[in-house]
């Protein structure tokens, strides 16, 4: 069969960073599980990637492949020592690295979907966890379906996670037969034998989800022509607005240094900025603007941001402008020390600032970026420097949930563009749809999205 190694981010593996997270686009093998549809298999492995990508923080060596075998050689020789293996349509959620850790002290060849079929094991292929430090070379093939092998038995829990095939255990019990094999035959074999094969404990469960595009709606709800499907209540359940706790204070490190050195000015005519925290504040102090305009796609943020603006004193309790809101529980994200970066020194120094601040002029507005850049594009000033702050609105958990790949890489590429027909300088500072932290001028980019390795509609993502 003709495969293609696509893409791969990979260093040398060391103690510290010695496990791979491998993207197996299956379409070739499995084309019924997305209706023959490339276009289908290939977005929902970049939602997976994303979702990793958000989850890991960007810090994690992968490799992309539509050849699972290969690619764990690939790993195998870089010298990790661990993969984790995702299909299109998985998710990890930010505890499941941790759960991972904790039970590496553990002998065992796999961490898996473990189900039993017709008296015979079976991998589920949306996630596997492989321990590729016991395995050869030549055992990454993961064995196919329906071969007559001679296997090795088993006994198992009389407990199910769900239903009746999915053992909470399964041991080795010293018997060989003759059987029809289930996918993944031979790591179950090897890993029966020498070592374990472990299924996912509860918490490893609950810290990853699966949308399983092969069902019956899913398509539909992936193309947002069904809301009644398994996939469609994943979704939901999973980017519902109602669950997104406000991060008021949110106080995002302004770079100073970094943005004077990658747009070489001191000085901008206008920020354009999200309404968190005191970074638009903060920019001000550091770049002197005539005008700062807001947006945000929360109007209580832009409301709470902009009573801090017109009426703090600078000492009192800025909790109090949230009191009525929902906030976050946790704690690295409501905290707000204004004093951070040094761009205030003291109380002192934001006391002699915050009169000045307060005449600056202001906007102010609701947008979502991602649905509607053209209205993001009408904000723009049109005359004077700008500096626009995107931050991770492409990136973030929520919004990769709400809205799909192309959608977002949709708004990127019509903000790009936007810019650039502009005439006055301006200065796009965010994450790109890919988790790159970027400070774009509208002057000098050349970048055809469409040939970016990660575009959902690019040919060589597969």
């Amino acid at each position: 069969m003709k495969h293609h190694q696509i893409l791969q981010n990979i260093v040398t593996a060391r103690p510290d960073r010695d496990i791979v997270f491998i993207f197996h686009n299956d379409f070739l093998e499995h084309k019924h599980k997305y209706r023959n549809s490339y276009s289908y298999a290939t977005e929902l492995l970049k939602f997976t990637w994303s979702l990793t990508n958000n989850t890991l923080d960007q810090k994690f060596n992968f490799l992309v492949s539509d050849d699972l075998e290969e690619a764990l050689i690939t790993a195998k020789l870089a010298g990790f020592k661990c993969a984790v293996i995702q299909t299109p349509g998985h998710a990890l959620k930010h505890n499941f690295l941790d759960n991972l850790i904790e039970e590496r002290n553990q002998d065992w060849l796999l961490f898996g979907h473990i189900l039993e079929q017709d008296k015979r094991l079976r991998l589920h292929d949306q996630c596997i966890i492989l321990n590729i430090e016991k395995l050869e070379i030549d055992e990454m093939h993961p064995g196919n379906r329906d071969e007559t092998k001679l296997m090795p038995m088993y006994n198992r829990s009389d407990e199910n996670f769900h239903d009746d095939y999915t053992p909470v255990w399964v041991k080795f019990n010293d018997q060989y037969a003759v059987q029809k094999t289930g996918w993944g035959w031979r790591w179950i074999a090897k890993g029966l034998i020498n070592s374990q094969i472990l299924t996912f404990t509860k918490a490893m469960r609950e810290a990853k989800i699966h949308c399983y595009p092969e069902n019956p709606g899913s398509y539909e709800a992936w193309y947002r022509t069904d809301d009644t499907s398994q996939m469609a209540q994943i979704i939901e359940s999973s980017s519902n607005p109602d669950q997104r706790k406000i991060h008021i204070f949110n106080n995002e490190t302004v770079p100073d240094h970094l943005i004077r050195d990658q747009t070489k000015q001191t000085h901008f005519d206008n920020l354009v900025v999200l309404a968190s925290g005191f970074y638009g504040m903060k920019m001000a102090k550091a770049f002197s603007p005539s005008k700062i305009v807001y947006y945000d796609i929360m109007p209580e943020m832009l409301s709470i941001n902009q009573s801090v603006n017109e009426t703090w004193d600078g000492m009192s309790d800025i909790t109090e402008y949230g009191k009525d809101f929902k906030q976050s529980s946790d704690p690295k994200q409501t905290w707000h020390n204004i004093y951070s970066e040094d761009i205030f020194k003291d109380q002192n120094d934001l006391l002699t600032f915050l009169p000045e601040f307060k005449n600056i002029a202001k906007d102010y507005h609701q947008v979502n970026i991602i649905t509607h850049p053209e209205l993001f594009l009408s904000m723009m000033p049109t005359t004077g420097s700008t500096y626009v702050w995107i931050d991770g609105i492409y990136t973030y958990w929520i919004n990769l949930w709400q809205h799909r790949p192309r959608e977002i890489e949709h708004s990127y590429k019509v903000i790009l563009d936007g810019l650039r027909k502009h005439d006055n300088d301006i200065w796009l500072h965010l994450k790109d749809p890919n988790g790159y932290i970027r400070i774009i001028h509208n002057k000098t980019f050349d970048d055809d999205f469409s040939k970016m390795s990660f575009a959902s509609n690019n040919r060589t993502w597969s």
